[in-house]
C-alpha cells in the first residue's frame, strides 16, 4: 500500500494547480461553516449570558404579571414562606454610560447589598460592593478595563433623573467563560436605583432562592396563597425570544451561503476525482496486472480524498476563526450588544472538521467505486473512451426522486407544516436532484447552443460540442456547478434586493419627521431602551418653531405565548398615523385606537394567528386582557413582534410612565432654528439628535452595506463555479492533445486552438449560467414565499431582465477567465511530443 502512495503523491506534485483549486473548494466551505457557528453563538451567548447574570442562583422569582415594577414591602412577606431560603430585590434599567472614549450601552442592576450575596457570590479583584446610599457602582474588571475605566474613576450615567454620575468603587473579577456574565452590567445600590430611575419603594422583581429539599413546585403554590393577585411565582424566564426572531432571519441566509459551498466543494471533489482517475487509467490498470486489488484500489481514491478533507479543513478552521470576527462585528452593529471575546469551543471545530471530512468522503465515493471496477483491459487500451463512467437510468431516477422529495419537503416548510428553517435542506436536494438530471438535457442545450454559435465560430462550434458530449458526466458536473452557483447567487440576489426595496418604502413611510430624540439608536432587538429625562420633554415643549412634538416609549411584554415589544405612542386626532398600515382606513384606525384598540405588527399576527378584528390575549397586572385589533402593520423592528398603544390605554393596562424617544416636526422654513435649539439640549442630557436625512443615510448605507456583501456572495458563487471550469477544460486538453496537434499539422492555427478552448468553455458556462438564471428565478420566488414567515407579509417579486442578462455577463466572463490557462495550455502544445501522447 506504501507504494500506491507513492503513486498519488507524485500524481498530486504533477498536477499542483488542480489540487490546489480542489482544495481551496473544500476550505472555503469548512470556513464558512466555523464563522457562521461561532459568529452566532457568541452574539447569542452574550445575551443568554446578560439575562442570566441578573438570574443568579434564583430558582423562583416574584414579577407583577404583565410587567412593570411593583412595591417592594412584598418582601417581608415572601420571606416568611417555608421552603424560602433567601429572596433579595432587584431593579433593572437600560442606561447608558458616558466614558473618555464614548458611550455604551449598559444594563444598571440595583441590588440590595445586604441580601445580594445569596442571590450572587462575586470575587473583587479590587474595592468592594457599593454601600446602600452611595452614590457609587461595580462592574467586571475586563470591561471596565476595555471602557478605560479603573478603580476610583468617575462615570456618568444616563437616568429619567438626568444624568448621574458615580464612582467606580468595586471591580469584579471572574474566570474564563465566565466573564460572559457581567460583561455589560454595573451594579449600583437599590435605593440608588429607584431614586435615579424614579421607582421610590419599588422593584422589577423579588428573587429567590429555594431550601435545600424543598419542592419548588410547593413553594409557588404557598407564595400564590400570599401574593395578590397582581404577582406571580414563576422560575426565571430568558426573555431572549426577540432576539433569537432578529438573529435566526441572518443566521438562514449565512445557512444557506454556507450549504451552497458545501454542496459545490462536494461536486467539485467528485468531478476532480473523476478527472484523476480518467487521467491515471493506465497506471491503475499496470497496478490490477501486477497485482493490486480492487479493494486496494478503491481504498487508495477514498484514502486521497480524506487526505484533501484533513488538510484543507485545517486550513478552514483557521481562515473560518479569522472570519469569525469580522461576521462578529457585523452581528454585533446589529444586535446592540456588547460583544465579548469570542467564545471558541470544541463545537464548531469539531462540526467543521466533519463536515470537511464528510464532504471530500461523498465527492469521492462514485470515483472510488469507477478505480475498483477498472478492468487492466479498458484500462490499458489506448482509446480513450468517451467517458469513464458512462450515465445510467438509476441515476435519471435518483434525481426526479430527489427532486419530488426536496419539493413535497419545501411546500411543506412554506406552508408552515414543517420549520421553515428545513427549507435551506430541501433546496439543497432539489439542486442535487437538478444536477443529476443534467446528462439527460445536456444534448439538448450544447446542440442548440451550438447551433447558435456556429454562425459566428463556425467548425470550432461543432469540434466544441462533440468534445463536450465525448465527456459526458464531466462536462453535466461542470454544468451542474455553475446551475448551483448561479441559481444560489441570482435567487438570493433577487430576493436581497426585493427586500431592501420594501424596507427603504418601509422606512421613508414610517419615518416621517425632522427630527427623532433617543437616549440610544433604537436597536433590532426589542430590548428596552434608556429613559430620557423627564424635564428634558419639558424643555423641548418650550422651543420655538416646533409644529409637533411626540413622544414614544418601548416595553416588553407577553401577548398570545409570544415575547413582545409594545411601542406606546402619542396618536393625536387632528394627525396621520405614521405607520405603513396594511389595507386600512387611517382616519378610522385612528378613532379605534382612542377606543383601546391596537395595531398589531405582521410577524405577531402570523404567528398568534388572528386579523383585524380579532383579540390579542395580552399580559397585564390585572392579568390577561383580551385587546381588539384595529390594524395590522408592516414592521421590520423588533422581529416584527411589535404591538402599537395609544399612551392611554398603555396606562391603563399596563402603567406605563416615562419616554423613550420623541419625534419632533418643525414648522416651514424653521428647520435650521429648531436644529440650532435641540443641539444644546440634547447635548446637556446626552441624548441623540438625529434628523431625519441622518436617519435615512444610516438606513441605506445599512442597505449598501448588504448589497455589498450580495455582489461579494455572487463573486464568489461564479469564483467556486469556475473552479469546476478550470478543472473540467485542463483535462480536456489533456485528453484532446493527440487531436490538438494534429488539428495544428494540418493548418489550425494557435489562435484557433484557443478560440476551440474559450469555445467549449462558452458553451458549458451558458448551459449552467442560462439554467441557473431560470432556477434563479424560481430560487428568488420561493424565498419570497419562506419571507413571509420572517416578516409576516408579501414583499413584492420584481422581474429585473436586464439585471439577469448582465449576471449571465459576468459569470460568462468568469467562465472564460478561467478558461484561458488551459487554452494557453492547448496553444502552445509541442507537436512532436503532442503525436506520441497518450
Amino acid at each position: 500500500m506504501r507504494v500506491l502512495w507513492k503513486f498519488s503523491l507524485r500524481h498530486a506534485r504533477h498536477r499542483p494547480l488542480r489540487s490546489l483549486l480542489t482544495l481551496t473548494s473544500i476550505v472555503l466551505g469548512v470556513a464558512l461553516v466555523v464563522a457562521v457557528i461561532v459568529a452566532t453563538s457568541t452574539t447569542r451567548s452574550a445575551y443568554y449570558e446578560l439575562f442570566s447574570t441578573v438570574t443568579g442562583k434564583t430558582a423562583l422569582e416574584v414579577v407583577p404579571r404583565g410587567g412593570g415594577l411593583f412595591d417592594a414591602g412584598e418582601l417581608e412577606r415572601i420571606e416568611a414562606v417555608p421552603g424560602v431560603a433567601a429572596a433579595a430585590p432587584i431593579l433593572q434599567r437600560p442606561t447608558i454610560l458616558f466614558h473618555d472614549r464614548g458611550r455604551v450601552k449598559l444594563l444598571a442592576l440595583g441590588v440590595d447589598p445586604d441580601r445580594d450575596g445569596a442571590i450572587r457570590t462575586y470575587q473583587f479583584a479590587e474595592g468592594r460592593m457599593p454601600r446602600p446610599r452611595e452614590a457609587a457602582m461595580a462592574m467586571e474588571m475586563q470591561f471596565a478595563r476595555s471602557l478605560g475605566l479603573k478603580l476610583g474613576d468617575r462615570a456618568r450615567i444616563l437616568t429619567r433623573d438626568g444624568g448621574r454620575e458615580l464612582e467606580l468603587v468595586g471591580l469584579i473579577k471572574v474566570e474564563g467563560s465566565d466573564a460572559l456574565r457581567l460583561a455589560g452590567v454595573m451594579f449600583l445600590p437599590l435605593d440608588r436605583a429607584q431614586q435615579f430611575f424614579r421607582a421610590r419603594g419599588q422593584v422589577e422583581s423579588i428573587q429567590i432562592v429555594v431550601a435545600d429539599q424543598a419542592d419548588e413546585a410547593a413553594v409557588i403554590e404557598r407564595l400564590s396563597a400570599v401574593l395578590p393577585p397582581e404577582l406571580q411565582a414563576r422560575r426565571p424566564a430568558v426573555r431572549t425570544q426577540i432576539m433569537d426572531e432578529t438573529l435566526n432571519a441572518s443566521q438562514q441566509a449565512l445557512q444557506w451561503i454556507t450549504a451552497f459551498a458545501l454542496l459545490s466543494a462536494a461536486f467539485i471533489i467528485l468531478n476532480t476525482f473523476l478527472m484523476s482517475i480518467g487521467e491515471r487509467r493506465q497506471q491503475l490498470a499496470v497496478m490490477r496486472c501486477v497485482g493490486a486489488t480492487r479493494q486496494q484500489l478503491g481504498r487508495l481514491v477514498l484514502g486521497e480524498s480524506l487526505v484533501f478533507g484533513v488538510v484543507g479543513s485545517l486550513l478552514g478552521i483557521g481562515l473560518g476563526l479569522l472570519g469569525a470576527f469580522g461576521l462578529g462585528e457585523a452581528l454585533r452593529r446589529l444586535m446592540q450588544v456588547h460583544q465579548p471575546p469570542m467564545k471558541i469551543t470544541w463545537v464548531p471545530i469539531v462540526s467543521a472538521f466533519a463536515f470537511g471530512l464528510l464532504l471530500s468522503a461523498l465527492g469521492a465515493i462514485v470515483p472510488t467505486i469507477v478505480a475498483a471496477r477498472l478492468s487492466p483491459l479498458e484500462g490499458l487500451s489506448p482509446v480513450v473512451k468517451t467517458d469513464v463512467h458512462g450515465h445510467s437510468r438509476r441515476t435519471t431516477i435518483a434525481g426526479l426522486v430527489m427532486v419530488f422529495v426536496g419539493s413535497a419537503v419545501l411546500a411543506a416548510g412554506l406552508a408552515a407544516w414543517l420549520p421553515i428553517e428545513v427549507g435551506t435542506y430541501a433546496a439543497g436536494v432539489i439542486m442535487i436532484g437538478f444536477v443529476l438530471l443534467t446528462p439527460e438535457v445536456l444534448s439538448f442545450f450544447t446542440e442548440s447552443l451550438s447551433w447558435l454559435l456556429t454562425p459566428f465560430l463556425q467548425i470550432k462550434a461543432r469540434l466544441a460540442h462533440r468534445e463536450i458530449l465525448r465527456h459526458r458526466v464531466r462536462s453535466s458536473l461542470t454544468v451542474g456547478v455553475l446551475f448551483i452557483a448561479t441559481s444560489t447567487g441570482l435567487g438570493m440576489a433577487n430576493a436581497i434586493l426585493d427586500s431592501t426595496h420594501d424596507t427603504r418604502q418601509w422606512y421613508e413611510r414610517t419615518l416621517v419627521g425632522d427630527f427623532f430624540i433617543r437616549a440610544m439608536m433604537p436597536d433590532m432587538t426589542g430590548a428596552e431602551s434608556a429613559n430620557i429625562p423627564d424635564e428634558m420633554g419639558e424643555e423641548l415643549a418650550r422651543v420655538e418653531g416646533i409644529e409637533r412634538l411626540t413622544s414614544a416609549k418601548f416595553l416588553q411584554a407577553d401577548a398570545a405565548g409570544q415575547q413582545v415589544v409594545v411601542i406606546v405612542r402619542d396618536f393625536r386626532p387632528d394627525q396621520p398615523i405614521t405607520l405603513d398600515l396594511r389595507g386600512a382606513d387611517p382616519g378610522e384606525v385612528l378613532q379605534r385606537l382612542f377606543q383601546g384598540e391596537v395595531i398589531v405588527g405582521t410577524v405577531l399576527a402570523q404567528r398568534a394567528k388572528i386579523s383585524v378584528g380579532d383579540e390579542i390575549p395580552l399580559e397585564t397586572r390585572q392579568g390577561v386582557q383580551r385587546v381588539r385589533v384595529a390594524a395590522l402593520s408592516n414592521e421590520y423592528l423588533v422581529g416584527g413582534l411589535a404591538i402599537y398603544m395609544e399612551r392611554g390605554t398603555a396606562k391603563r393596562l399596563l402603567h406605563v410612565d416615562g419616554v423613550d424617544a420623541f419625534v419632533i416636526k418643525a414648522r416651514p422654513n424653521q428647520r435650521s432654528a429648531v436644529e440650532a435649539q435641540l443641539r444644546p439640549i440634547c447635548e446637556k442630557y446626552g441624548v441623540v439628535l438625529h434628523s431625519f436625512a441622518d436617519l435615512a443615510t444610516m438606513i441605506d448605507g445599512m442597505i449598501r452595506g448588504i448589497e455589498a456583501g450580495l455582489w461579494g456572495t455572487i463573486v464568489v458563487c461564479f469564483a467556486v463555479a469556475a473552479i469546476g471550469v478550470f478543472n473540467t477544460l485542463t483535462m480536456n486538453v489533456l485528453e484532446q492533445t493527440r487531436e490538438l496537434g494534429m488539428l495544428r499539422i494540418v493548418a489550425m492555427t494557435r489562435g484557433q486552438v484557443r478560440a476551440l478552448v474559450f469555445t467549449q468553455a462558452g458553451i458549458i458556462g451558458l448551459a449552467g449560467l442560462i439554467t441557473g438564471a431560470i432556477g434563479g428565478l424560481i430560487t428568488a420566488y420561493f424565498m419570497h414565499m419562506a419571507m413571509m414567515q420572517s416578516i409576516g407579509h408579501p414583499v413584492p417579486f420584481i422581474f429585473r431582465p436586464m439585471w439577469y442578462l448582465a449576471m449571465i455577463g459576468v459569470g460568462l466572463l468568469i467562465v472564460l477567465i478561467a478558461a484561458w490557462l488551459p487554452a494557453e495550455r492547448a496553444a502552445r502544445l509541442d507537436l512532436a511530443s503532442a503525436l506520441h501522447y497518450e
